[in-house]
């Protein structure tokens, strides 16, 4: 049995869940001994591996040891140069931020400026926010120090904007522990949070410091299941030989997880939520609404009530969607034909692919890849 290993510096349980959804009934052996401490392996214990799935910062003598060996690949830090990356879609979160900073009716957002920053992922994020920010919107962007240690700055810099600017503004930052600080430091000023100033952040810290700040940080959700997930598949066609396309794979994050840092703070449905999680993990699957709507144990036609209210779409539409998306992905990042687009994005056929394709789009599947 081939074993597919995962070696990353901090915990993320998507990644391991979606990873073990891909290989569970595929005869591959997953092996998360080290998804959590890297330090703790060496390369007797990963020679076995047929592959791997690799998210490690300033450790890169493991994958340089696992390729030296030629061992297989898949990155998911945009801090490495693997060839093969599965990554968030840093254009997709920064439309998120956006779009609750609009609805917030916040002026101006303010975004950390850090030049001593190492980590890429941190920079990316920023300057897509700006980037999405003055071309889709009438938000006022302005950079400002943001460093754990030294929130004074920060925080005069604020109070400045505070007697300057009439309306909201907010400060966005992927690191929750920054905004936990200045939180507490605003607090300590008599600020009143989100009314003077609302908060933005990444939900990726396994200590729950965005759900757990004095005022609950509003936060993008990574979808890591779906990287998981097709990290594992890629891994899968190198361990068998395939040709795998070099690149990036982008994913989008499943959503923003409203709480009481931007004030609007709204009540979700559960049930409705548990649709969305089961479409995101096998929408790309041979699978049918009706046995997504039977996992979830609500009678169809009031989760479909309650889905449209939610997202003003039926789950079908949705399903849909979320399919045509990847095929537009496929499209446009790899050579596979139709046939293998459609069996990697649920689509079932090349011919219904085209159908629903055309439908949509207004345009065959060759055509949008033609465009470039």
């Amino acid at each position: 049995m081939q074993q597919l290993g995962i070696l990353m510096d901090w915990y993320r349980d998507g990644i391991v869940s979606g990873a073990a959804a891909y290989c569970s009934g595929r005869q591959i052996q997953l092996d998360v001994r080290f998804a959590q401490r890297p330090d703790w392996a060496d390369f007797s214990s990963l020679k076995e591996w047929s592959a791997a799935i690799v998210h490690v910062s300033g450790m890169n003598q493991l994958p340089a040891l696992l390729q030296s060996n030629e061992i297989p690949i898949v990155g998911l830090s945009r801090n490495t140069d693997q060839s093969i990356r599965v990554l968030n879609c840093l254009d997709s979160i920064a439309k998120l931020f956006c779009d609750e900073l609009v609805l917030s009716d916040t002026e101006e957002v303010f975004i950390p400026e850090d030049h001593r920053l190492s980590h890429s992922i941190k920079r990316e994020t920023c300057d897509a926010l700006e980037a999405h920010a003055r071309a889709n919107t009438k938000l006022k962007v302005t950079r400002i120090p943001l460093r754990m240690g030294e929130m004074e700055k920060t925080r005069e810099v604020l109070e400045e904007a505070r007697q300057q600017i009439p309306g909201k503004f907010a400060i966005m930052s992927p690191n929750a522990g920054e905004l936990h600080e200045l939180q507490l430091l605003l607090l300590k000023h008599q600020w009143e949070l989100p009314k003077d100033c609302s908060m933005l952040t990444f939900d990726k810290d396994i200590q729950g410091i965005a759900a757990n700040a004095p005022c609950p940080l509003s936060a993008v959700e990574p979808d890591y299941w779906k990287r998981g997930y097709q990290a594992a598949k890629l891994a899968h066609r190198m361990m068998k030989k395939q040709q795998v396309e070099p690149g990036d794979r982008l994913v989008k994050p499943t959503g923003l997880v409203r709480r009481k840092s931007t004030g609007n703070l709204i009540e979700s449905d559960p049930n409705v939520e548990r649709l969305i999680g089961l479409i995101h993990q096998y929408g790309y699957d041979d699978i049918s609404v009706g046995d997504l709507i039977e996992k979830v144990g609500l009678g169809r036609r009031s989760l479909e009530n309650r889905f449209r209210e939610f997202y003003n779409c039926s789950p079908l539409e949705y399903l849909t969607k979320w399919r045509l998306e990847r095929c537009q992905q496929l499209l446009k990042t790899t050579d596979l034909n139709l046939d293998q687009i459609a069996e990697e994005s649920g689509l079932g056929s090349a011919q219904y692919l085209v159908r629903v394709f055309r439908k949509h789009f207004h345009m065959t599947p060759g055509d949008y890849r033609k465009e470039g």
